[in-house]
C-alpha cells in the first residue's frame, strides 16, 4: 500500500523486477527441496520405512512446495507482461504480494521442519494414522450394521456381530498390531537414549490406541471360550490389540528398570492403571444374564505383573504408583457387573505389596477407604504381617 501510493510509475522496470524476485523465489524453492531431505534422512536412521513414507507425504512440506511453484510461475508471467492492461504499479504491488507469501512459506516450512526433526512427531504422525483408520472403519462399520437394520426392518441381537466381523474384516486389529510394535521398539530407543519425554509420549500414544480401540468396540463386544484355555473363561476378540499394548509396556518396563529409569516406570504404572479403568467401563451380557467385563481382568492381571516387576526393583514411588492404581480399581468396580475375578486380582496385588513392604525402611499402608474392599482373607494376612 505504501508503495502504490508513493512511487512514481513514470519511471518503472516491472519487467526486471518481476524476473528478479522469480529468481529469488526458485532459489528459495530449490533449497527447500534440499533441505527436506533432512527431516527424512533422520527418520530412516530412527524410525521405520513406514514413518519414512509418512514423513513424505506431510501436508506442511506439499503445501510449501506447492504455494513457491505458484508464487514462482506467477513472478514469471508478470514478468513477460502477459496482461497488457495491467497497470506496472499494480504488477508490482501483486508481485510484493507474491513475495510475502513466499516468505510466510519458508517461515512454515521452518516450524515444520523443525517439528519433524523432534522424535515425538513421529510418535504423533503413528497416533494420528491410526485413529484416522479407527473412525474411517468404525463408520465404515455402523453404516453396514444400519443397513442391516434397514433389511430387517428391526435391530437385532446379530448387529453386534455384524458389527465385530465388519471391524475384524477390514484388517484393523493387524495394523494397530504393527503400529504398536513400532511404538515399542521407538521406546526401547528412546530409553537407550535416556530420552524420558519421548518415552512418556510413546506411553500416551500407546494409551490413546488402546482407549479409541475399545471405545469402538463398546457396540460390539462379542465373547467366546479359548478351547486351549478353557478356564479362562469368556474372551473377547478385543484383547487382540490390547494385550500387545499390555505386553509391550511390560517390556518398557523391563528396559526402564534396567536402565534405573523410575520416571518412566511410575508413568507405565499410571497408564496402565488408566487403561484398566477403561477396560473396566467395557461391559457385555454374560451368562445368566449378568453382565460382565470382559476385558477389565486382562488389563488387571498385567497390571499385577508391572507391580511385580516394580517390586522386585524396589522403586518406592512406582510402588506407590501401583498401590494408586490398583486402589481406582476397586473403588470404580461397580456392583451391576460381575468382577470377581478383577477384584481378586487387585486385593491379591495390594496383599504382595503390602508383604513386600513388611519388614522394609518404607511401609505402606492402605488407606481407611480401601479396607472395605479387601477380602476377609486378605485383610487377615494384613493384619497378620502388621502384627
Amino acid at each position: 500500500m505504501l508503495f502504490y501510493t508513493i512511487a512514481d510509475s513514470t519511471d518503472i522496470k516491472a519487467s526486471e523486477m518481476h524476473l528478479a524476485a522469480a529468481q529469488i523465489i526458485g532459489a528459495a524453492l530449490a533449497l527447500v527441496l534440499s533441505l527436506s531431505i533432512i527431516p527424512a534422512q533422520r527418520a530412516a536412521e530412527l524410525f521405520s520405512i513406514s514413518v519414512l513414507q509418512q514423513f513424505a507425504k506431510d501436508r506442511a512440506l506439499l503445501g510449501v512446495f506447492l504455494i513457491l511453484v505458484a508464487t514462482t510461475m506467477l513472478s514469471l508471467l508478470l514478468g513477460t507482461r502477459w496482461s497488457v492492461r495491467l497497470d506496472p504499479k499494480m504488477s508490482l504491488v501483486l508481485q510484493f504480494l507474491l513475495l510475502g507469501i513466499s516468505f510466510d512459506a519458508l517461515r512454515r516450512f521452518y516450524v515444520s521442519t523443525l517439528n519433524l526433526l523432534a522424535p515425538e512427531s513421529a510418535i504423533r504422525q503413528i497416533v494420528r494414522v491410526s485413529s484416522a483408520q479407527i473412525r474411517r472403519i468404525g463408520r465404515a462399520a455402523e453404516k453396514v450394521v444400519a443397513i442391516q437394520v434397514v433389511a430387517n426392518g428391526a435391530p437385532s441381537k446379530m448387529d453386534q456381530t455384524l458389527h465385530a466381523q465388519t471391524i475384524v474384516r477390514t484388517r484393523l486389529p493387524q495394523g494397530l498390531q504393527h503400529s504398536i510394535a513400532q511404538l515399542e521398539e521407538f521406546a526401547h530407543r528412546f530409553i537407550a537414549r535416556r530420552d524420558s519425554n519421548a518415552t512418556i509420549e510413546t506411553l500416551g500414544a500407546l494409551e490413546t490406541i488402546a482407549t479409541e480401540y475399545s471405545d469402538l468396540r463398546k457396540k460390539s463386544i462379542t465373547l467366546h471360550v479359548d478351547p486351549k484355555f478353557p478356564f479362562a473363561g469368556y474372551l473377547s476378540d478385543v484383547s487382540d490389540v490390547l494385550n500387545p499394548i499390555y505386553e509391550s509396556i511390560l517390556h518398557i518396563i523391563e528396559d526402564a528398570i534396567a536402565a534405573k529409569n523410575e520416571r518412566v516406570v511410575q508413568h507405565s504404572i499410571s497408564s496402565m492403571g488408566r487403561m484398566t479403568l477403561q477396560a473396566m467401563s467395557v461391559v457385555a451380557p454374560g451368562a445368566a444374564e449378568q453382565r460382565v467385563a470382559p476385558l477389565a481382568y486382562s488389563a488387571c492381571f498385567y497390571l499385577h505383573r508391572a507391580a511385580r516387576l516394580v517390586l522386585a526393583a524396589n522403586m518406592p514411588d512406582a510402588k506407590l504408583r501401583a498401590i494408586s492404581s490398583f486402589g481406582a480399581v476397586l473403588q470404580n468396580r461397580s456392583t451391576d457387573v460381575g468382577s470377581t475375578e478383577t477384584t481378586m486380582e487387585a486385593n491379591e496385588a495390594l496383599f504382595d505389596i503390602a508383604v513386600d513392604g513388611y519388614g522394609s525402611r518404607i511401609r505402606f499402608r492402605c488407606s481407611a477407604r480401601l479396607k472395605p474392599f479387601f477380602s476377609r482373607s486378605v485383610l487377615k494376612s494384613r493384619t497378620t504381617c502388621s502384627k
